[in-house]
């Protein structure tokens, strides 16, 4: 697997953000992943991780599945979460997100959260809207790397 770029400043993927995740998402043609271990400062409620930390992890991955196809940039459209358990800080987890469906403007994706034992902590779906060519040549500049 490969390394999706990543936008310096991004709270999720973000190398020079001091107070971001810093998620390195790894791609082959169709499929994204990324390994986590949520810190006590990802907490929402007695040790388990907050919803919002979650979402974005489920939403990172989504978003880079439709760039292994094509190289341009997306929007998030729409996301719907569904949370299965608790996760409690200090467990490493692995995101994988793939494409359920792929149209001119809009894929859709579908993605979970998973420890190494196999449980499940999140599922996730979202539809993808590919940017504007202007906006996605912006972006692509942006980018470590680049």
């Amino acid at each position: 697997m490969k390394e999706v770029p990543t936008s310096p400043g991004c709270f999720v993927c973000g190398k020079k953000n001091p107070i971001g995740l810093k998620l390195q998402s790894m791609y082959e043609e169709g499929l994204v992943e990324a390994t986590f271990r949520p810190k006590e400062e990802h907490i929402g409620y007695e040790n388990i991780v907050h919803g919002g930390i979650i979402t974005s992890l489920l939403d990172e991955v989504m978003v880079w599945v439709p760039w292994t196809k094509t190289e341009d940039y997306f929007f998030t459209g729409e996301i719907t979460v569904r949370f299965a358990k608790p996760l409690e800080f200090g467990t490493e987890v692995t995101a994988t997100a793939r494409i359920v469906q792929e149209g001119k403007r809009v894929f859709e994706t579908e993605a979970e959260l998973k420890d190494a034992a196999g449980t499940t902590y999140a599922t996730a779906k979202g539809k993808y809207v590919r940017m504007k060519e202007d906006l996605s040549r912006k972006m692509k500049a942006r980018m470590e790397g680049s």
